[in-house]
């Protein structure tokens, strides 16, 4: 099987979730495979992991233009193309995929930038042989957003890097982690709101940018740490000494996070809404927005070495249900299945 991946995702992004799928499965995938990407990926963290196949190297001049056009690709006989990011290939002899990673942009943004996203994702799909979705939530905003589509569709849920995230200390400080971004709908605030409430605690901060004066003042009366970029290995270290990761971001397409750190260990306090119920299953501790003195009464449950004990093979056991691995053993039987179909209707 010949698959053509499109890397334009690692010249948009310098880190992210969706460079970190394309750069994992594409290790792991059989075949012939054939990378077209940008002279400026070689910045991306993820990109930098990939296993050398075939590339051919594209100019990012005016890419913030290109991005919205069709790749043009002049290879003859069916092929598989898979874009990182919402475009398709015209070439007659292309099967087409799209992965679908959420609605992110349908739900919470307005601007012109989210007006061409929602154009470019929409074309992506409808002119798709194939569509991947993330989980089974995704997968209903794609139904909720496109009633009509009618398309044969595959969720497929995202591993984990289980090379950088793994269990390796059982001891833990009384330090409670948060990572990444403090846009609204991750609910920063709520997350300080819960380490106020469990007083004694040290609140460590990883990356997402410089805290703003606002975040700052948010912050008063608690004891933190504020991190910049930290590596994986850094991350690692901090899921495995830490007593609690909060994340009580209320949309995920599926959320990665959660997962490594129950992979090392660390006990998560969720929101239990959009995919995080079918990632974490019953192995986190629900945070509830309207109730937060409910919710740090059962995270002070877990300060009993024993219950923790528990709860940390639980999750230990539910993040060994997620492999990068097994992701592209899946999307490589998916590529099959749509391969088969369109072959079958010539």
């Amino acid at each position: 099987m010949k698959i053509v991946y499109d890397d334009i995702v690692f010249s948009l992004q310098k880190a992210g979730g969706i460079s970190e799928v394309f750069s994992q499965i594409s290790q792991y995938m059989p075949g012939e495979i054939y990378h077209y990407i940008y002279d400026n990926a070689c910045d991306n963290l993820s990109f930098q992991k990939i296993i050398s196949h075939k590339y051919i190297v594209l100019s990012s001049f005016l890419l913030n233009v290109k991005r919205y056009f069709s790749l043009s690709i002049n290879f003859k006989g069916p092929f598989i193309f898979h874009s990182s990011y919402y475009r398709i290939s015209r070439n007659k002899h292309a099967i087409n995929i799209t992965t679908v990673h959420d609605f992110m942009y349908e739900i919470y943004r307005k601007d012109i930038k989210s007006f061409f996203h929602k154009v470019q994702k929409k074309r992506a799909v409808f002119n798709s042989d194939g569509i991947i979705c993330i989980s089974e939530n995704t997968k209903k905003d794609l139904q909720k957003y496109y009633p009509n589509i009618n398309k044969p569709i595959a969720v497929i849920y995202n591993g984990y890097d289980d090379n950088s995230y793994f269990f390796r200390n059982s001891s833990r400080e009384k330090t409670i982690v948060y990572t990444g971004g403090r846009k609204r709908y991750k609910n920063f605030q709520l997350a300080v709101q819960i380490v106020k409430e469990l007083k004694n605690y040290h609140f460590i901060i990883a990356g997402g940018g410089a805290l703003t004066t606002e975040e700052t003042a948010l912050l008063s009366g608690v004891q933190f740490t504020k991190y910049g970029f930290v590596s994986r290995e850094q991350l690692s270290e901090l899921y495995n000494t830490s007593f609690l990761f909060l994340y009580p971001s209320e949309y995920e397409g599926f959320g990665i996070t959660p997962i490594e750190a129950q992979a090392c260990g660390c006990l998560v306090a969720c929101q239990m809404k959009s995919s995080l119920p079918e990632v974490v299953r019953d192995t986190a501790i629900p945070i509830i927005p309207q109730n937060i003195q409910e919710t740090v009464s059962l995270i002070k449950k877990y300060e009993d070495p024993n219950e923790y004990r528990i709860i940390q093979k639980a999750g230990l056991d539910n993040a060994a249900r997620f492999s990068w691995k097994k992701t592209a053993e899946e999307y490589c039987s998916f590529y099959e299945q749509i391969e088969r179909l369109k072959q079958n209707k010539l």
